[in-house]
């Protein structure tokens, strides 16, 4: 099995760290498919997904589809594109050829990923899933972390909670700072973020000076703004925000704008202080929190019911952008004043 793929397989998750050791002593020139191979392993380094998948193709092809390495890593990168129809059929051709352990735990891993992504409600994909985390579990002598997370959120999703979080703490116990732990952590103490689109737990320090945590905002209805002076379509929106803020003041409602991407502290206040931003201004600095949200783009608008829970999102700000957006934070306020007031 070349180096790069004995490396590759540590990490059966799609935020995986891909090796580029040469896959080929000094000593004897690389096959052709070998050189695709590295190439495409390069490729998904870089986040290039779309071009490794024609790479990896390539390198199956030349190698007359016995690249087993090729179909792992191209399940890989299909999978970080949404394309998981492909890696399921992709995974079951592959799983049928080898009985190698390391790729088979690799493959049903991408196999899983993809069966639990598309699956919304289906039954039959969830069950096929927990059985392919199940299956790189049992692969990997229990030594696949990432594995153990997958089938504890999975768990979670399907109501068996229990189970769910104490594969999920044993996450924890092995991997006290891994990539996931925060999200770990955040569904350990609330279940229900596995079921239903919720706020993560954050404590954000404003410009301001002071913090605002999940928890306290509980009870609100909350608009997340992310947003950058250097979008055009987000400077836009700030009169728009502005008279919201002030037309909302008296509700159970709080606005709280992200600057994403920002380079320059003192300009970013200037611009707030010109434009009377007077509501929570967060610099997110380090991009963690636009991460950890998953924002697709600038302006990205995500509002959240007194439980915290998710009830809409938007990107961009055009015509109608207003009306939308103002009209979902009244129907869940009268939602949460309604419900405030029944006994």
């Amino acid at each position: 099995m070349p180096k790069a793929l004995a490396l590759l397989l540590l990490h059966l998750s799609l935020l995986s760290s891909f090796s580029s050791a040469p896959l080929a002593a000094a000593s004897t020139p690389q096959p052709a498919w070998e050189q695709k191979l590295q190439e495409g392993i390069e490729q998904l380094e870089k986040g290039q997904n779309q071009q490794a998948v024609k790479t990896l193709r390539a390198a199956d092809k030349q190698a007359q589809g016995s690249c087993l390495e090729c179909q792992l890593l191209l399940a890989k990168a299909q999978n970080r594109l949404g394309a998981w129809k492909d890696v399921v059929k992709l995974t079951e051709a592959a799983l049928a050829k080898t009985n190698d352990p390391e790729l088979r735990a690799g493959l049903y891993n991408e196999q899983g990923l993809a069966l639990f992504a598309k699956s919304g409600d289906s039954a039959k994909d969830l069950t096929r899933a927990e059985d392919a985390f199940r299956q790189v579990l049992a692969l990997t002598g229990g030594s696949s972390n990432a594995a153990r997370f997958n089938l504890g959120y999975l768990l979670l999703k399907t109501s068996r909670d229990a189970e769910g979080v104490a594969l999920l703490k044993e996450y924890l116990e092995n991997e006290p700072k891994g990539t996931r732990s925060d999200e770990a952590r955040d569904l350990v103490a609330n279940p229900l973020r596995a079921r239903t689109p919720m706020l993560p737990g954050f404590a954000l320090t404003t410009l301001a000076g002071t913090v605002l945590k999940e928890e306290d905002l509980r009870g609100k209805v909350v608009l997340l703004d992310f947003w950058g002076t250097w979008c055009p379509p987000c400077v836009e929106a700030v009169p728009a925000l502005r008279d919201l803020s002030r037309r909302l003041e008296s509700k159970p409602f709080v606005l709280v704008s992200i600057a994403a991407n920002e380079t320059d502290e003192a300009a970013l206040r200037q611009f707030i202080q010109r434009n009377e931003m007077l509501w929570p201004q967060v610099w997110d600095k380090d991009g963690v929190f636009t991460q950890k949200l998953k924002v697709p783009g600038y302006p990205t608008y995500i509002l959240a019911d007194p439980k915290g829970e998710i009830v809409f999102s938007d990107t961009g700000w055009g015509p109608g952008s207003e009306q939308r957006l103002l009209a979902k934070i009244k129907t869940t306020l009268q939602k949460a004043e309604k419900g405030a007031a029944t006994p």
